[in-house]
């Protein structure tokens, strides 16, 4: 029951500090799964007060660090930089087509993606993608008409 009690105020003196590394929360993922399993292992433990304290406050840690440690970019970033090399500035606002990878006015939800991050655009390009079950007729039908930006997938 110590130990439990030490770790909590561990890891709530760690989740703090706002500046944590993915190192962390790569520490601190492991360790709030650990403890889960651990409690998962001592049911008896588990229904005590400090037991469920804990799994409530570990629980949401896992969760935490799972946000902490989901990419910024989607898995095809670099399909997606390709593509915009051929295409405008991340930035584009003028109509009409948008954004770094010319996404016409409501594109798959997106009004107007020049407004958006490119991280944000790749996304929007990622679901669309994702839609169409990764089919290679949607790639070619939005943008590798153009130039030789087929070259991008490969």
């Amino acid at each position: 029951m110590l130990l439990v009690i030490l770790s909590l105020l561990l890891v709530a003196g760690n989740s703090a500090n706002a500046h944590q590394t993915q190192s962390t929360a790569q520490q601190q993922y492991k360790h709030a799964r650990d403890v889960l399993r651990f409690f998962h292992n001592h049911p008896v433990l588990a229904k005590t007060a400090v037991g469920r304290r804990a799994i409530k406050h570990h629980t949401w840690l896992l969760h935490f660090a799972e946000r902490r440690l989901a990419p910024l970019y989607p898995p095809h970033h670099s399909l997606w930089v390709c593509i915009a090399s051929f295409e405008g500035s991340w930035s584009d606002t003028s109509p009409p087509y948008t954004g770094g990878l010319q996404m016409h006015p409501n594109w798959y939800g997106v009004v107007n993606a020049g407004y958006l991050t490119q991280a944000q655009q790749e996304w929007a390009a990622e679901k669309a993608w994702r839609a169409s079950g990764y089919s290679y007729s949607f790639l070619y039908g939005q943008w590798f008409e153009w130039d030789n930006a087929d070259g991008c997938y490969s």
